[in-house]
């Protein structure tokens, strides 16, 4: 009787890989192209504040790469 160890399948279709653009260049947005206001940024907390935050983000919907804007960079504070 042989014994057979039991193996997983690999399905020939993978997931395609996320296609994203760099869009630092165009400037602090509040929104991507894709239309999402929402990002994924590092951030640091003391005492339960943030007190730190990268301008570097990336999109939540479609992972394209843009700059965030900061207080400084309203124009009203000019």
């Amino acid at each position: 009787m042989l014994l057979r160890l039991l193996r997983l399948l690999k399905y020939s279709q993978d997931i395609p890989p996320i296609q994203a653009s760099d869009l630092r260049d165009v400037g602090p947005t509040h929104q991507c192209v894709c239309g999402c206001t929402v990002f994924n940024t590092y951030v640091q907390f003391e005492n339960y504040e943030i007190v730190w935050y990268a301008l570097d983000v990336q999109c939540a919907n479609c992972g394209n790469l843009l700059k965030a804007p900061c207080p400084i960079d309203n124009p009203e504070a000019q």
